[in-house]
């Protein structure tokens, strides 16, 4: 055997990084493998001629439940985005705003032309009743697509059209809104509840924070696993014994080392 440790974590993405942090606050000798040159996988930002470009559209939402436990957000010197959208309607683009938030912004969101006024209200509606009820009673509702919850809120095509759709899909990565009623429902209270912001060194200082606390000598790059079995991870240069493992990869890879997971099928998208 190569090494032996109490468990190895496959994948150092924020998952795989979660993990590493929390066995190592309960005091849980961990090893972390990770295939890349370097830690974050998709969330990155790289420096082209002095600007910094991430890598894909990514934000950050203060909503997202693990974010307090993981970092400090006044580390990451986030900057704001206004609480709303610009739908593009011809060659006008109609500005709607969460009127908590932006409270100036209110009468021109009510007299937009994406969708009508009730249109508006039953949208704000949805979203204050996702940001408002227990997360059990959302995840207790009859599960249906993304599309047919927003039409059983009484929504019209008008504005599932202009604005929902357009903006769901890039959220979901999912143009036909087929995507569970309740994962809608988390997107709608993370939106609701959450303010949305971008670090001042790009989206890759996220991954960068949560590995920080994080011993350098725990964490082995350039080390693809290939094979994952009951107490043994197998890489090129050994073996590693372990009592558990944590496979933190996407699920196409997830699926080549436990071959009796269901294959997934992956969106793919191009910002």
């Amino acid at each position: 055997m190569l090494a032996e440790t109490d468990v190895v974590i496959v994948g150092g993405r924020l998952a795989g990084l979660a993990a590493a942090r929390r066995l190592h606050r309960a005091g849980v000798p961990w090893l972390l493998l990770e295939a890349g040159d370097r830690l974050g996988g998709r969330v990155a930002t790289d420096q082209v001629d002095g600007y910094l470009l991430d890598r894909g559209f990514q934000v950050l939402n203060t909503a997202y439940p693990r974010l307090g436990t993981l970092l400090d957000l006044a580390a990451l010197d986030l900057g704001w985005f206004t609480s709303g959208v610009l739908v593009r309607r011809g060659d006008r683009l109609d500005r709607l705003v969460n009127p908590l938030r932006e409270p100036t912004g209110a009468a021109r969101t009510a007299t937009a032309g994406a969708g009508s006024l009730v249109d508006r209200l039953r949208l704000a509606a949805l979203a204050i009743g996702c940001a408002t009820l227990p997360v059990s009673r959302l995840l207790a509702a009859a599960e249906t697509t993304s599309e047919a919850a927003l039409r059983r809120a009484g929504l019209s095509d008008a504005i599932i059209e202009e604005l929902l759709r357009p903006f769901l899909s890039g959220v979901l990565i999912d143009r036909e809104l087929e995507t569970s009623s309740h994962v809608l429902a988390m997107v709608l209270r993370s939106f609701a509840r959450g303010r949305i912001g971008l670090p001042a060194h790009g989206m890759g200082a996220l991954p960068r924070a949560v590995a920080d606390p994080l011993p350098a000598d725990l964490i082995e790059l350039d080390t693809p696993v290939a094979e994952v079995a009951p107490g043994r991870v197998r890489t090129q240069a050994g073996d590693i014994a372990c009592r558990a493992v944590v496979v933190a990869v996407d699920p196409p890879a997830a699926a080549t080392l436990l071959p009796r997971l269901v294959r997934v099928r992956m969106h793919r998208y191009t910002t």
